[in-house]
């Protein structure tokens, strides 16, 4: 800008010229670091398109289960199982198998000392294992 302001044409064309030079080698050396990156580039294009063809074909919609057309009756319920989860876990006492229930839950209070109505956790002072015939003694009026 200097010298085109003072006229010096010269050196502005010299300097045009080294700007033309720097952006040559900038692009070639540009087009050597995407060289590689525009090969696998078409690879994968050329994978994305095949597994398009191959995913959209009919074939592969009537091999493949799930665009299968089903007869769907909305009156007939999933054939679903719940699982039983009772907290039952097996020990090994003296050669035996025996079940063990883990009560970890600590008891809620039913008035708590802030005079609140609702229940507050109170400290549990021990975390005892009880064997399940324990357990049916202590809760037998629970489970009936």
């Amino acid at each position: 800008e200097d010298a085109e302001q003072n006229g010096n044409k010269e050196k502005v064309r010299d300097l045009q010229h080294q700007i033309n030079d720097l952006e040559e080698k900038a692009k070639k050396i540009e087009n050597q670091r995407t060289k590689n990156l525009s090969a696998v580039t078409a690879i994968n294009q050329r994978n994305r398109d095949h597994m398009k063809q191959i995913f959209l074909s009919a074939e592969h919609m009537q091999n493949n289960e799930h665009f299968r057309v089903r007869d769907d009756d909305p009156f007939t319920r999933k054939s679903a199982r719940m699982k039983l989860v009772t907290g039952v876990a097996r020990t090994k006492t003296d050669g035996e198998v025996t079940s063990a229930i883990s009560l970890r839950a600590p008891p809620i209070a039913s008035v708590s000392s802030t005079g609140s109505q609702y229940p507050q956790r109170v400290s549990q002072k021990s975390s005892r294992t009880l064997t399940l015939e324990e357990y049916k003694r202590k809760y037998s009026s629970r489970l009936t």
